[in-house]
C-alpha cells in the first residue's frame, strides 16, 4: 500500500482534456512506521477531495488512469483513498 501526505495543490492555467475537472496534488510518500516523508514529493491526480495535510493512499503507474474512470488519462499517480486510521 502507497501512503502520503497531501502537502500542497498545484494550480494549472491548462490540462489535457483527459485531466479536465481534476485537482492535481503534491503528495509527500510516507513511512508506515514513523510517519516521516520518505523519497521525493509527487504529482497525482485527485478524484477524492483530499486536503492539504491528509493522509492518502496513492496508486502509481499506468493503474493510475484506471482508477480515475478514464479511458485514457496522461498521468503517473492518482489518488485513490482517505486513510483514517491505521493500527500496527
Amino acid at each position: 500500500m502507497n501512503l502520503a501526505r497531501v502537502v500542497d495543490r498545484l494550480w494549472t492555467i491548462r490540462k489535457l482534456p483527459e485531466l479536465e475537472g481534476l485537482k492535481v496534488l503534491f503528495h509527500l510518500p510516507m513511512n508506515l512506521k514513523g510517519g516521516r516523508g520518505v523519497g521525493p514529493t509527487l504529482v497525482a491526480a485527485d478524484s477524492w477531495r483530499a486536503g492539504e495535510g491528509e493522509l492518502v493512499h496513492y496508486v502509481p503507474s499506468q493503474e493510475a488512469s484506471f482508477h480515475l474512470d478514464r479511458e485514457y488519462a496522461a498521468l503517473d499517480t492518482a489518488i485513490a483513498g482517505h486513510v483514517e486510521r491505521i493500527d500496527l
